[in-house]
C-alpha cells in the first residue's frame, strides 16, 4: 500500500511538473508555428521570385532573338548596301573612261580634219576682185 502511495505521490508530483511545464510547452508551440509561418512566406517570397526571374529570362531570350533577327537584318542591308555602292562607283568609272575615249577620239579627228582643210584651202584658188553676178 505504501509503494503505491508512494507511486501514486509521484505520479502527482511528474504531473505537476508537467503542468508547470505546460505554458512553456505552449510558448515553444507558438513560436515554432510562427516559425513556420514565417518560413512558409519566405519559401512563396522565394517561389514568387523564382517564377519572376524565370518569366525575366524568357522575356529577354526573346528579346535578344529579336536582337539578333534585326542585327541579321540590319547586316544584310548593310551588304547591299555595300554591293550597290560598288555598282554605282564602277558605272562611274566606266562612264568617265567612255567621256575620255570619246574626248580622245574627237580630238584625234580634229587632228586628222585639219591638215585635210588646210590642204583644201590650199589647193582652191583664191579669186581677188568682185564677185560674179548672179542675173
Amino acid at each position: 500500500c505504501l509503494q503505491r502511495e508512494q507511486s501514486a505521490s509521484m505520479a502527482l508530483e511528474k504531473a505537476k511538473a508537467a503542468e508547470q511545464r505546460l505554458p512553456a510547452l505552449e510558448q515553444e508551440i507558438v513560436k515554432l508555428q510562427s516559425s513556420f509561418d514565417r518560413a512558409t512566406a519566405a519559401a512563396d517570397k522565394a517561389r514568387a521570385a523564382a517564377q519572376s526571374a524565370q518569366t525575366a529570362a524568357e522575356r529577354a531570350g526573346k528579346e535578344q532573338h529579336i536582337l539578333e533577327q534585326t542585327l541579321q537584318a540590319k547586316k544584310q542591308e548593310a551588304g547591299e548596301a555595300a554591293k550597290e555602292v560598288q555598282r554605282k562607283t564602277e558605272l562611274e568609272k566606266a562612264l568617265a573612261e567612255a567621256k575620255l575615249q570619246r574626248e580622245k577620239a574627237e580630238a584625234e579627228k580634229a587632228k586628222t580634219a585639219m591638215p585635210k582643210a588646210a590642204a583644201k584651202e590650199a589647193s582652191t584658188p583664191k579669186r581677188r576682185g568682185r564677185p560674179p553676178k548672179t542675173t
